[in-house]
């Protein structure tokens, strides 16, 4: 179901979605995706090239925005919403990573509103891990 509309306002915010991030996730996404960087599985290597301990993936973290995304747009961003992101920061097992977003821009487009949405994911300290932009036609 989702939550935007052709009436949704510029400057509304998307319900957040937070993810507790654990080595166990970060492991099972590696085994998906077929990644096996060290520096996402062994605290020691990912130290010894600067990190704090091992990195979840950056898709991983993209995961949990995309998620919020479908949650909004329901079936509408799957059927054509684009999305474009930077990854400013590392995501650690532990972390409590939340997903957010607001309405920047809303046109006409069709019989629907083109809406763009500034979007970002924070850890529990604060950290900005994640930037970028989404955008989908609604009804």
């Amino acid at each position: 179901m989702a939550i935007a509309t052709r009436d949704t306002a510029i400057g509304s915010t998307l319900p957040s979605l937070s993810k507790h991030v654990t080595q166990a996730m970060i492991n099972a996404y590696g085994q998906v995706n077929g990644d096996r960087n060290l520096i996402h599985y062994d605290g020691d290597y990912a130290r010894a090239r600067g990190f704090r301990d091992a990195i979840a993936h950056g898709l991983l973290t993209f995961a949990f925005v995309s998620e919020m995304l479908a949650r909004y747009f329901g079936p509408r961003w799957t059927q054509g919403g684009k999305v474009r992101v930077k990854f400013t920061a590392p995501v650690y097992p532990g972390d409590v990573v939340t997903a957010g977003g607001q309405v920047t821009a809303s046109r006409p487009h069709g019989d629907g509103q083109f809406l763009t949405v500034e979007v970002w994911c924070d850890t529990q300290d604060g950290r900005r891990v994640l930037v970028g932009e989404a955008s989908a036609v609604v009804a």
